[in-house]
């Protein structure tokens, strides 16, 4: 972690021409975006109150984690899928935060399982390119089986017998501040791991085991 002040703004365009100017070709497709060479969280005003806030703790969540991580890129899982998982947070009135599901990515990854399931190592291993794939559905479906990645190993996980995937996301992130190339802290998190149980567990979960993580709050471990 650094001690450098940083200060971050966020840019709101009105005209959806005028966002897709400003962020670009590659991001043209988005409604908001963390720009972390600007350090600037960009959106657009054309879409509903909730969306808009939705899209904020989305992108926020990218903003936080790029200083916790001193500016370092993280693998796309690992960056979207929590990120997609915190867009869901709510906080009540002490202040505390539930990670809920997504009813949206809940229902296309169950209603895709299978091909999820056989996701899981190329998406582990892709790279942004890959990860925003040009077709919609094939993308589409690489966020909500993130998501689902992101909210097993968080939620469903930690409450497995001897809990054999406790270390992917610590060893992920020792990993990243060691090689500071996130295909490296993947392939260090996932290399103790029989990726045949691992998409096993995986679908085992999402089919049958979903009822006792939606209990399970990771924030008060």
């Amino acid at each position: 972690l650094t001690h450098e002040s940083e200060v971050d703004l966020i840019r709101i365009f009105q005209m959806r021409d005028d966002y897709e100017r400003y962020v670009g070709k590659d991001h043209a497709w988005t409604g908001a975006v963390w720009m972390p060479g600007r350090r600037e969280l960009v959106l657009t005003q054309e879409m509903n109150k909730e969306e808009m806030l939705r899209m904020i703790r989305h992108e926020s969540f990218h903003q936080y984690l790029s200083h916790a991580y001193c500016m370092l890129a993280a693998a796309p899982w690992m960056n979207e899928g929590h990120a997609c998982l915190f867009e869901n947070a709510r906080v009540d009135a002490k202040g505390h935060v539930t990670l809920d599901e997504d009813p949206a990515r809940s229902q296309l990854l169950l209603a895709n399982i299978e091909q999820a399931v056989a996701l899981l190592p190329k998406l582990i291993r892709a790279d942004y390119g890959e990860f925003y794939d040009d077709d919609a559905l094939a993308r589409s479906l690489n966020y909500a089986t993130a998501w689902g990645l992101a909210y097993y190993l968080q939620k469903g996980a930690p409450l497995e017998r001897n809990t054999p995937f406790k270390t992917v996301l610590p060893d992920f992130a020792a990993s990243l501040a060691e090689t500071r190339s996130y295909r490296s802290a993947t392939d260090a998190a996932f290399s103790d791991v029989d990726m045949a149980v691992f998409q096993e567990n995986f679908r085992e979960f999402w089919l049958k085991r979903r009822a006792s993580a939606m209990q399970y709050d990771p924030l008060d471990k």
